[in-house]
C-alpha cells in the first residue's frame, strides 16, 4: 500500500478525530524502521490531523529528525541509561537512542519521555535516577509493568524470561 493510500483511508475519520480530540499515532513495533515510508505518510496527513509518533529513538539522527519533525507530539522510551546495561539487555547501544532525545529535548517538539517498569532491568534506583536527571524538567512517565507479554511469546512457542513471580511464589 502507498502511504497516499493509507493516507486517504485515516482521514476518512476526520470527523471523528476532531470530535473526540484525537488523532493519528505512528506506534510499534517501532515506526523508525519503516522512516521513508513514515516521513511520506505523515506529510500527507500533516495540517490535517494531529499528528504523533511513539518511538524506542533507535535511529539514525537524520531519520529521527525527519520523522518527528513531522509530528505534533512524540512519545520517546528511555529504558535503559547505563550503556553496558543496554547492551546487554537490547544486544544494541543507546547511543543514538540518547543523541535523539537530546535533540529532542532541545527541539521545539512537544514530547514526553516513557520508562516502561521491567523488574530487576529498568526499575532499579541507578536507572532511573540516571533517566531522571538526563530528562530533567521534561515530562517523563514511568509506565506500569506490561504482563501481557508473556502471553504472546508463549503464542510463538518462546519463552519470556521477564515474567513476574506468581503471587504464591512469594
Amino acid at each position: 500500500m502507498e502511504a497516499s493510500d493509507l493516507a486517504a483511508k485515516l482521514l476518512r475519520n476526520t470527523d471523528i478525530y476532531r470530535e473526540t480530540g484525537g488523532g493519528i499515532t505512528l506506534s510499534g513495533g517501532e515506526p523508525l524502521l519503516q522512516a521513508a515510508f513514515a516521513a511520506e505518510l505523515l506529510t500527507c496527513l500533516k495540517g490535517k490531523v494531529h499528528l504523533a509518533l511513539e518511538t524506542s529513538g533507535f535511529a539514525s539522527a537524520e531519520d529521527f529528525r525527519k520523522v518527528t519533525s513531522l509530528c505534533d507530539f512524540v512519545f520517546q522510551d528511555l529504558k535503559i541509561f547505563n550503556a553496558e546495561e543496554h547492551r546487554k539487555h537490547t544486544g544494541v547501544s543507546n547511543n543514538k537512542i540518547l543523541a535523539n532525545a537530546k535533540w529532542l529535548k532541545e527541539s521545539c517538539i512537544p514530547h514526553t519521555f516513557r520508562t516502561p517498569l521491567i523488574p530487576g532491568i529498568t526499575d532499579t534506583e541507578d536507572n532511573l535516577r540516571a533517566i531522571g536527571e538526563f530528562v530533567g524538567t521534561d515530562v517523563w512517565e514511568i509506565l506500569p509493568y506490561n504482563t501481557l507479554a508473556g502471553a504472546k511469546y508463549a503464542n510463538l512457542g518462546k519463552n519470556f524470561r521477564y515474567q513476574l513471580p506468581k503471587f504464591e511464589e512469594m
